[in-house]
């Protein structure tokens, strides 16, 4: 009897669960917001999974967003931890991104290995033809509802990036 019930466990399982599974198909759970820029040769993107961003933080400090950086061109794109700059607008008020966590916060720094570290450091360049990711920490109390807008200052380029999602059609 017992090894009745263990075998058919599972299929109940499944009974339950796939009613429900509609549910997820349809993309109703993880709605994402795609920032983008294609201005010239670079492109500039961000997807931002609303619940998630505002659910999820870096040891309850920080909430991090992830900037993808395509170089199309046949030189590199110089990046500084130092000159460039990320800027959201969240209800009009205007928040500053940290792209240098090392230095505004060292302790949370040295907590991660160095393989995280490696990860999340903010790059010198993107190569041509390459593709980067850069981590805006942005602190938690900050946040409570998802940007409008993106600004990226990147030293080496003559211009603001002003990334915001696509207006919705009616």
């Amino acid at each position: 009897m017992k090894s009745l019930a263990k075998r058919f466990l599972p299929v109940l399982g499944l009974f339950f669960i796939l009613p429900n599974a509609s549910v997820l198909a349809n993309g109703g759970k993880g709605k994402v917001s795609r920032y983008v820029d294609r201005s010239g040769p670079i492109e500039i993107s961000i997807d931002l999974d609303e619940k998630l961003f505002l659910l999820t933080s870096v040891k309850n400090k920080y909430k991090v967003l992830r900037i993808k950086i395509k170089n199309t061109q046949s030189k590199g794109l110089a990046l500084s931890k130092t000159n460039d700059k990320v800027d959201l607008l969240i209800k009009e008020q205007r928040v500053s991104g940290i792209l240098d966590l090392a230095k505004h916060d060292s302790p949370l720094w040295d907590s991660l290995d160095a393989d995280t570290r490696n990860f999340l450091a903010y790059p010198e360049t993107v190569p041509p033809n390459e593709e980067e990711s850069i981590f805006v920490f942005v602190p938690l109390q900050s946040i409570v509802v998802i940007p409008t807008a993106v600004e990226y200052t990147i030293a080496s380029l003559p211009e603001k990036i002003r990334l915001r999602p696509p207006v919705a059609r009616s």
